[in-house]
């Protein structure tokens, strides 16, 4: 009785990292499609991105928000396969979003109101940056060192 219940907690252990791993891999599929593409396309075609963010066009600006995002894009993709190894992907998103509304959003919201759907946008990927970056910690493939040994102990 007691191997069947260890073993059930290293299973259902196991389901949760797997469910939390799942989290991780779909933040790394949108890190791909809202950074790595909008990355790739304004360093390598700036006339087409000319549209995507109205006065953020100045050149060195531009492209070092292109490079940016595309790094973050490359490393998301990186991190479909390993989720746990490229976590701290999550990490920089999650700061430099949060360093943005607090320093560029909420300063610019009362001369500029149409910052506000980025501010919201962004304020939203941190909280599933945050999670998915927490969600990679606490996931794990092997059992604990508690229930693996009352399996290994039981008859």
């Amino acid at each position: 009785m007691g191997t069947e219940m260890a073993a059930a907690g290293t299973l259902r252990g196991a389901r949760d990292g797997t469910q939390q791993l799942g989290i991780a891999r779909f933040m790394y599929g949108a890190n791909i499609v809202a950074a790595g593409v909008p990355g790739l396309v304004i360093t390598f075609a700036p006339g087409v991105a000319d549209g995507m963010f109205a006065g953020a066009q100045e050149a060195v600006t531009f492209s070092m928000l292109g490079a940016t995002w595309l790094a973050i894009g490359v490393v998301s993709v990186l991190g479909l396969r390993d989720p746990r190894r490229y976590a701290g992907v999550f990490a920089l998103q999650a700061v430099y979003k949060t360093i943005w509304i607090v320093t560029g959003a909420i300063p610019l919201w009362s001369t500029r109101p149409d910052v506000l759907p980025y501010a919201i946008g962004f304020a939203i990927a941190v909280v599933g940056f945050v999670g998915a970056f927490a969600a990679t910690r606490r996931s794990t493939d092997e059992p604990t060192v508690g229930t693996q040994r009352t399996a290994l102990v039981a008859p």
